[in-house]
């Protein structure tokens, strides 16, 4: 459109704009309409299988209900003869129960079917498994039932032994009061298919009816059909739509849904496609379907399309004309305006236009020529302010340069004394490390990564103590990160000694000092150490307690005295063998003990020795 004039514009505009609002409101239109019918159609079809399933079930239930009913009252009829021979006094109570029962069990009810008896306490009185006879059935939730109602039709899904699902299971119930007996004839509801007659069910069937020619058809599992309003009876399964696609095999592995292929019927000249919604009825193995032809469902939206567009054609003559109309009266004044806007661009800031119209183009003239006065003033101030601009950015950038000077100096400062720091922590002999406080090495001296660690600094940096195994077992690490964590919350210092089991193999004493740097629990800095060697001193300390056992567990008797011949030292074998006591010989001297020697014997005499 760059290159079309107003009037141009303004017809291209109003075009566009129309026919998108148009389109959007026929196509949304469109698109409501045809969900409309789409939902109405979806919710008749899906209505369809239900009704009948609907009438299905009430059919195959009172059948099913009628049959039961025969079977459990002839039982309970069986049951009463076999009473009444006990109560005339042929037969015994015991022999009654055995012969009714034994009856009961011979009675057959469809395929697998069969009569037990329960009594009001849920215990289980007849059975076609002996070994259950006598068992409390209570558990179960439709045997408390029956022990509570004691007559009457129920449904319940049960699973016999090695089975992997429920079925679903029919009884009706009668009650023999005399003996407590709940009558029950009982068996699964899939076996009582051919009690319900499906011609039966055609009217019922056929009276469902979508469009004008759509139907409903009912089939078996296998692909039999049952009911249809113009085939007969006979298998489906392999029937094809003009595609060549089986969608009857479809809809038998589905069971339920909605497919949609196209169908002719005998008679017909041509395939027409359709809509089918089914449903599968399990307790008889039937699939209910509701069809209808989409051309007899979407035929109102065809004829909505067709009015649509002959409205979409007049209503853009419509506006084309009003378009040309209105332009005429906006083009002309902005043509000459134009013209001065021209001549004001080339640098003539005296232009001026005199207003033609009292609308928005009159209003645009005005503010035209407010500009142009304006724009000659600015010029004006514009130049005064250049200059002073510049000569506030060329002192700017001058103290911007010497801050640049300033700032090299101090990162300069801070760089020597970083490499001062270093040197000085290599230059100390004791191990020192600094962890952040999550526990990771930020740096350590030469001393401690080469004696403890036994590798470069390099390596230590961003590892925590549990990287190094050998040194910081788990456990070990575990206990040093706590005490860091501790002292990280305490502050201050904290001194102590740890043992560890150094790179170089030798296992090492050390004195602890350890210290928060920085900013504590706000998350910053962390924890300096200094580690002293105290092995030496431990072995030293170690070799002294020996030797002071060894004087200690001396048989003879030992002195130590000083310079002057005092004794400072006996041990318990002096006592002993003098009978000095230990503590009153300490700081006499030997001639004092002379008085001793002469009294009870020579010490030397008998093993006493001296050190001084």
């Amino acid at each position: 459109m760059t290159g079309l004039g107003i009037r141009g514009k303004l017809l291209a505009s109003y075009m566009l704009v129309f026919l998108v609002l148009l389109l959007c409101g026929v196509v949304g239109a469109y698109i409501y309409a045809r969900n409309a019918v789409e939902q109405a159609v979806e919710e008749r079809l899906h209505a369809a299988p239900q009704s009948i399933l609907g009438t299905v079930r009430v059919g195959a239930d009172l059948a099913v209900r009628n049959y039961l009913r025969a079977a459990s009252e002839k039982a309970r009829d069986v049951v009463a003869l076999e009473y009444e021979r006990y109560r005339s006094g042929a037969i015994t109570e015991a022999q009654a129960k055995a012969n009714a029962a034994a009856i009961l069990l011979r009675m057959s009810i469809a395929r697998s079917g069969y009569i037990y008896c329960l009594t009001s306490n849920a215990t289980l009185a007849v059975h076609p498994v002996p070994s259950l006879l006598g068992r409390d059935l209570s558990e179960f939730e439709f045997v408390r039932d029956q022990a509570r109602l004691h007559e009457g039709f129920m449904q319940y899904e049960w699973r016999n032994p090695g089975e992997t699902h429920a079925r679903p299971k029919a009884l009706h119930m009668t009650w023999f009061q005399p003996w407590d007996w709940i009558i029950s004839a009982s068996a699964y509801r899939e076996e009582f298919r051919n009690l319900l007659d499906v011609t039966m069910l055609r009217d019922a069937v056929l009276s469902h009816r979508v469009g004008e020619t759509g139907y409903a058809y009912v089939m078996t599992g296998a692909g039999e059909l049952l009911v249809h309003p113009v085939m007969e009876p006979g298998d489906i399964a392999d029937a094809r739509d003009d595609t060549g696609r089986r969608f009857v095999r479809e809809m038998l592995q589905k069971r339920s849904g909605r497919i949609v292929y196209s169908w002719r019927n005998p008679g017909e000249d041509r395939y027409r496609e359709k809509i089918v919604v089914y449903a599968y009825l399990a307790d008889y193995d039937w699939i209910v379907a509701a069809s209808g032809y989409t051309d007899e469902i979407y035929a109102p939206l065809d004829r909505m399309r067709r009015l649509a567009l002959v409205w979409l054609l007049v209503a853009t003559g419509v506006v084309a004309l009003a378009s040309l109309y209105a332009s005429a009266g906006i083009t002309g004044p902005l043509r000459r305006l134009t013209e001065r806007v021209r001549v004001g661009a080339g640098g003539d800031l005296s232009v001026r236009v005199v207003p033609e119209t009292h609308d928005e183009i009159g209003d645009l003239s005005n503010y035209f020529n407010r500009l142009m006065g304006g724009l000659e003033g600015h010029s004006l101030r514009m130049g005064q302010l250049v200059e002073a601009r510049t000569a506030e950015l060329t002192r700017l950038n001058a103290d911007y340069l010497g801050e640049l000077e300033r700032r090299a100096a101090t990162e300069e400062e801070a760089r020597s004394r970083l490499a001062f720091l270093q040197a000085l922590m290599n230059a100390i002999p004791n191990p020192i490390y600094y962890r952040d406080f999550t526990g990771r090495f930020v740096d350590c001296n030469a001393s401690f990564a080469r004696m403890v660690l036994g590798c470069a600094r390099e390596d230590v940096r961003g590892r925590p103590p549990g990287d190094f195994p050998d040194v910081y077992p788990a456990d070990v690490a575990a206990a040093v990160l706590r005490d860091d964590d501790e002292l990280r919350h305490a502050g201050g210092t904290r001194f102590g000694e740890q043992t560890l089991h150094c790179a170089d193999g030798a296992v090492r004493h050390f004195s602890v000092v350890k210290t928060v740097f920085g900013e504590g629990t706000a998350g910053e800095g962390g924890i300096i150490g200094v580690l002293t060697d105290l092995t030496a001193r431990r072995r030293a300390e170690e070799a002294r307690r020996l030797l002071e056992q060894a004087v200690e567990n001396f048989p003879g008797a030992l002195l130590i005295l000083n310079g002057e011949g005092s004794i400072q030292y006996a041990n318990p074998a002096f006592a002993a063998i003098t009978g000095w006591p230990r503590t009153d010989a300490l700081d006499r001297r030997l001639a004092e003990l002379g008085a001793v020697e002469g009294a009870g014997g020579s010490a030397a005499g008998n093993g006493a020795g001296t050190a001084g």
